[in-house]
């Protein structure tokens, strides 16, 4: 898109998007990516909850057994960020990952 929506209901008025600012600013980057960890982790989650639902699928219910419940994954991971800028030094890549303390 040549020109992104500015609403909050746009990608960057949302909490997470937010908090990856917080963690690492856009400012200034050549490239900067955005992942909503815990939709990616509740995706992932139905993806595996349906290979479980195959009972011929050994592999898979062998890793059923140890698999995390709904909700042990609640709450695990955050939002992830990463941005890429160059200055006179050369590329820089730097990543951060939200999860919470221990």
């Amino acid at each position: 898109m040549r020109s992104t929506p500015r609403t909050d209901e746009s990608l960057r008025g949302t909490d997470y998007a937010k908090r990856a600012a917080e963690l690492l600013p856009a400012a200034g980057t050549l490239t900067y990516d955005l992942t909503d960890g815990a939709g990616l982790l509740r995706f992932t989650n139905q993806i595996m909850q349906r290979a479980f639902a195959d009972i011929t699928d050994t592999a898979a219910a062998k890793l059923k057994q140890i698999w995390p419940t709904e909700q042990e994954l609640e709450g695990t991971i955050g939002v992830s960020a990463s941005a890429v800028t160059v200055d006179g030094n050369g590329l820089t890549y730097r990543s951060v990952l939200d999860l919470p303390s221990p």
